[in-house]
């Protein structure tokens, strides 16, 4: 297996991937100014990205989909909370279980970030042709699984 050192070109590639990841994320940036997620770490947006796909969680089902600490999860919890993210609610049948759920802004505010993350795409891959996509898309896959 080469070494870095070995490719000629890992210079210029390092160049490029971090210009790439800038523009992405001053596109996101941009396109989600405004929005109650643009302070989030992404500790705190995976949460939303859980709860967004799953629905209400036990803290603890939560906890183990996250792969967070209790303690961790509590502190990102009681952050999304107080800014109208998230609701905490008791279990019916054991008031020892808390469920946390997306509240309707959060739900929206994910929508939001969905919604510029496709533009964002669309806006780095404006620049190829159909084919050239194409192509670019096939070897990031490769480049991702190998």
């Amino acid at each position: 297996m080469k070494k870095p050192d070995d490719y000629p070109c890992s210079i210029t590639l390092e160049k490029l991937i971090q210009a790439f990841l800038e523009k992405r994320h001053n596109s996101m940036s941009h396109a989600c100014s405004g929005s109650p997620l643009t302070c989030l770490n992404e500790n705190e947006l995976n949460i939303l990205e859980i709860l967004a796909a799953k629905g209400p969680l036990t803290m603890g089902n939560l906890t183990e989909s996250s792969g967070l600490a209790m303690s961790t999860l509590t502190g990102i919890t009681d952050k999304l909370v107080s800014r109208d993210l998230l609701e905490r609610t008791r279990d019916d049948d054991d008031r020892r279980v808390i469920r946390v759920g997306l509240m309707e802004t959060g739900l929206e505010a994910w929508k939001r970030r969905g919604a510029a993350r496709k533009m964002v795409s669309h806006d780095i891959l404006s620049g190829l042709t159909r084919d050239e996509q194409d192509e670019f898309l096939r070897l990031l896959k490769k480049i991702v699984t190998k």
